[in-house]
């Protein structure tokens, strides 16, 4: 097990900005904007450094099945969840969300004994566990979501953060079949989790929230159906008429 400690700090930067990677760009960016926030302590303001560290080396290099780094949609789903509005333990998570799954060297309890129990919760609430078979991992992943959301409103806006980014990516791929796929799973989530249990305790507990997280919503069904276009029917994912969001 590779210790999470245990990270190159000193990676050394190109010196010229214009010619580094693009995803490094961004990260730059984001680095600019946390640094800046006065509303951050020192200890927050360390801890999403080193989450933002530690997120981006173990995805470094990779490149999902939408075609687009994988430390670009770490970038983008950290950046939704600061838009909603939260705070620094779920832009945290946001760094961390795929680790576990995706790393296959660092487990849930990595995560909670370096940065902690909130953060550990909430990246813990929206990872994966396979089972035997697709449908049973689904419907427990959707258990998984809407129990974690009881606990921490933030749970389904962090996985709405995922969703939404995804959607957005999804043309990337020519893999029809998988696209296609991955849109009725994502559907199935919005449907039971993010459009219902979900949002309704963000509407209870984050009341603040709530009109960014419905616009978000929005807009991730709207990609949705805009992209199915190209597979089926996007009536075919079932969301409700209040969620159907034609083009622009």
């Amino acid at each position: 097990m590779a210790a999470l400690g245990l990270l190159p700090f000193d990676i050394n930067l190109n010196p010229d900005p214009l010619a580094a990677p693009i995803w490094l760009r961004r990260i730059a960016v984001v680095y600019s904007n946390v640094i800046d926030r006065p509303d951050f302590s020192p200890s927050q303001l360390g801890r999403q450094i080193r989450a933002c560290h530690t997120g981006t080396f173990w995805c470094e290099g990779h490149y999902r099945r939408t075609g687009d780094p994988a430390v670009q949609h770490i970038c983008d789903v950290r950046g939704y969840v600061e838009w909603l509005g939260l705070g620094n333990d779920a832009q945290c998570a946001a760094w961390l969300h795929d680790t576990v799954e995706d790393s296959g060297q660092v487990s849930t309890p990595d995560i909670y004994r370096h940065f902690g129990h909130n953060i550990g919760r909430l990246v813990e609430a929206v990872t994966c566990v396979k089972l035997q078979s697709k449908q049973q991992t689904l419907e427990r992943y959707i258990r998984q979501l809407v129990e974690g959301s009881m606990e921490d409103a933030q749970v389904g806006a962090l996985k709405l953060s995922d969703t939404c980014a995804n959607s957005r990516t999804i043309e990337g791929t020519n893999d029809t079949a998988w696209s296609a796929g991955w849109m009725q799973k994502a559907a199935t989530t919005i449907n039971h989790a993010l459009a219902g249990p979900c949002r309704e305790q963000v509407r209870l507990r984050l009341p603040a929230h709530f009109d960014r997280y419905e616009a978000l919503l929005m807009d991730t069904v709207r990609n949705l159906r805009n992209e199915y276009v190209k597979v089926g029917d996007p009536d075919q994912l079932g969301f409700a008429a209040e969620l159907i969001v034609r083009p622009r």
